[in-house]
């Protein structure tokens, strides 16, 4: 692969120490703040998951997206090419159009892969490889199905891929209050099950506008309760009642209460963590002219969001894709750089 660009391990949620970064900026500080923030998540996703995730998707999304598309712009994506991002933008445009077939996980597979290709410094490697990528495509196995088009563009990247950046900004730094943070994370998940389910359904009861504004994401509590137990949560379901059982289950059950829980929890840490590390990534320093367009953008999206949730979901749509597609050539630098970081402490030293 390509060599990782100078700032590659200042990523979203990385706890390394970029190279020019100003004296002013603490990272124990901002990795003990990050302890903190991973904590207040856990709080308030236990007492109201979906009313969190509503706010935090609404609120702070769209100025992450907007934010991080800018930064990954001026550093190229972290690919090698000129054009291969061009892949990621059509596959979010293909991943949003009607067709009258069904194959996102293939688009979500050949976007995810040629990622990885768009790493490799050598033309003629990525080359064979994104030929390789399309080959390939039309056999992937179905099973896969779930984890492509669910989960990779929702927790994988909210949770796992922020858990990365973190460990590989910590292993980058040497640093032990970033690796106390990536420990926190990793049993964040643990303490949202433990907590009793009630807390989250004994202090007021929830509002019928913000059942219905969930509705659209419910897919990945679906999937989620099945691998929870697929013999009680059948998804698609069979009939309508089924689905309706579904929904009542992702409101009122004890497991649909964990796994909202950690999706809310998962989202909101995310985005904290990417707004909290502003002096470490430097998204910020960028013309005003692009910030002032940001911020409009941001604005309105919110506008929006608060006018018709609904609306607001479908018109945001393909902005939330783009920013997770274009994230992944990062993605793969930040796994190879971990690697590498690993097989270099336990290489044997010659003399």
């Amino acid at each position: 692969p390509a060599s990782a660009p100078t700032n590659t391990g200042h990523g979203p949620g990385t706890g390394g120490a970029p190279p020019r970064r100003g004296p002013s900026v603490n990272i124990d500080h901002l990795n003990y703040l990050n302890i903190g923030l991973i904590f207040l998540s856990i709080l308030i996703s236990v007492f109201i998951p979906f009313e969190l995730f509503l706010f935090v998707y609404a609120v702070l999304g769209p100025l992450h997206y907007l934010t991080e598309i800018s930064w990954l712009h001026e550093r190229n994506y972290f690919q090698a090419g000129k054009w291969e991002p061009l892949i990621l933008f059509f596959g979010t445009i293909l991943m949003i159009t009607p067709l009258p077939i069904n194959f996102p996980h293939i688009v979500i597979f050949v976007c995810f892969f040629s990622a990885l290709a768009m790493t490799f410094s050598n033309q003629t490697h990525r080359f064979i490889a994104f030929g390789l990528i399309l080959l390939s495509a039309p056999f992937v196995p179905t099973s896969f199905e779930t984890v492509l088009n669910t989960f990779v563009p929702t927790l994988i990247h909210v949770y796992l891929f922020t858990l990365l950046f973190m460990l590989f900004g910590s292993i980058k730094g040497r640093s032990k209050s970033g690796y106390l943070s990536v420990v926190v994370l990793v049993f964040a998940p643990i303490l949202l099950a433990i907590i009793p389910t009630d807390l989250s359904t004994s202090l007021w009861t929830m509002s019928d506008y913000v059942k219905n504004s969930y509705q659209p994401f419910g897919i990945v509590n679906f999937q989620t309760l099945k691998l929870w137990d697929s013999n009680k949560y059948v998804f698609p379901p069979n009939s309508r009642e089924g689905y309706l059982y579904l929904l009542e289950q992702m409101y009122t059950s004890s497991a649909g209460i964990i796994v909202m829980r950690f999706i809310a929890f998962s989202y909101t840490y995310h985005y904290l963590n990417w707004f909290s590390k502003t002096s470490l990534i430097g998204w910020h320093k960028t013309s005003k002219l692009r910030l002032a367009l940001i911020g409009g953008l941001w604005f309105g999206s919110v506008a929006i969001y608060a006018i018709d949730y609904l609306i607001g979901v479908e018109i945001l749509f393909f902005l939330s894709f783009l920013h997770v597609f274009l994230e992944f050539p990062l993605n793969f630098v930040t796994i190879t750089s971990i690697a590498q970081e690993a097989f270099a402490k336990v290489k044997p030293k010659t003399n």
